[in-house]
């Protein structure tokens, strides 16, 4: 069935460009329905928003709204916090604390599952699921990235840590942690697991690895500048949730490391990847581009964003931004070009 909503045209503007790195290509201005956007999606003809408990899918060629569903609540079709979703070959998923949906294109409930672990994050591959989760196991925090069949039962575990103790008896909060990551693309699993070095692991539907990717890469410097900022940011995220700042200072230490890891986030298209590094510049951050057999094919400096506030397809950066002169949300499209 599909959803109703208020279909809503709203005018695409073309800007100019020369088509450098990061330049605006095309924007297109959001309804104001859309006000605290989580997740933002591509897929072919459409592109995907979570926000507010309700999903929203959009026409990509005219921002037309074609459907939307959820709505805060325990139903069926409703969700307690706002959703992460994931694209599939014929729908989406969408995952909350203990609980994940699948839908149609149409936006179809085709099937909900119960889980007993809170998930971080999740995928779908050749109809087997991988899910990233938290779980008390005899009294000790686990984080697991497991393989699962169609019914959720694990059939491999990829990846799995405990979390430590502090030794101070005070709360540890490391401001720096290797990426633990999966994207599923055409078959194939990608992950980067903990590793400080340039590495990604290519896996089957299994969870065997079927190639490695690997570049030597000088990691940069943690400096006393970036450990300030970086704490500077955790404060004010709890600012912004009226946490008790002055207990949470007393009661919290920052384990800061020499260095970044190689990899902060990664991106898989069609035919390359993007690797984001720690390395900054004054237009954004810089991303190592290979191939997907791992060549390096070049770099390109896109926009500091949070990893599910952009897409990439057809080598195109697609992004989900807010523009404070009109208080609304905007779609951006850039074309992304290597030097």
């Amino acid at each position: 069935m599909k959803r109703k909503g208020i279909s809503l045209l709203i005018s695409f503007f073309i800007v100019l460009t020369v088509s450098l790195p990061g330049q605006i290509d095309q924007t297109g201005l959001l309804p104001e329905e859309i006000c605290k956007p989580l997740c933002f999606l591509v897929q072919d003809s459409v592109f995907y928003i979570s926000d507010q408990n309700q999903i929203f899918c959009f026409s990509n060629e005219n921002m037309q709204l074609l459907w939307k569903t959820g709505g805060k609540g325990e139903g069926p079709e409703e969700f307690r916090i706002t959703p992460i979703i994931k694209t599939l070959d014929d729908g989406l998923i969408a995952g909350q604390p203990f609980n994940m949906k699948i839908y149609s294109k149409s936006g179809t409930l085709i099937k909900q599952f119960k889980t007993d672990t809170l998930l971080w994050d999740f995928d779908c591959i050749n109809g087997k699921f991988i899910l990233a989760s938290h779980k008390i196991v005899k009294g000790e925090m686990l984080f697991s990235i497991t393989l699962n069949d169609a019914d959720l039962h694990e059939t491999h575990c990829l990846f799995q840590e405990k979390k430590k103790e502090s030794k101070s008896g005070k709360i540890e909060y490391p401001l720096i942690s290797p990426l633990k990551k999966f994207v599923v693309r055409e078959n194939e699993i990608y992950t980067v697991f903990g590793n400080q070095n340039f590495m990604i692991r290519v896996l089957d539907d299994s969870g065997n690895e079927i190639r490695k990717i690997e570049h030597e890469y000088r990691n940069r410097m943690v400096t006393e500048k970036d450990e300030q900022r970086l704490i500077d940011a955790f404060f004010d995220t709890l600012h912004s949730h009226q946490t008790n700042l002055s207990q949470i200072n007393k009661n919290t230490v920052f384990p800061t490391p020499d260095h970044f890891p190689a990899i902060e986030d990664f991106k898989v298209d069609s035919d390359r990847i993007y690797v984001k590094t720690y390395r900054r510049r004054s237009e954004g951050a810089e991303f190592i581009v290979l191939d997907r057999s791992g060549r390096i094919l070049g770099k390109t400096i896109l926009p500091d964003m949070n990893t599910r506030k952009y897409d990439i397809r057809g080598n195109v950066l697609y992004s989900i931004e807010e523009d404070e002169t009109e208080n609304r949300w905007k779609i951006h499209k850039r074309k992304i070009v290597l030097f």
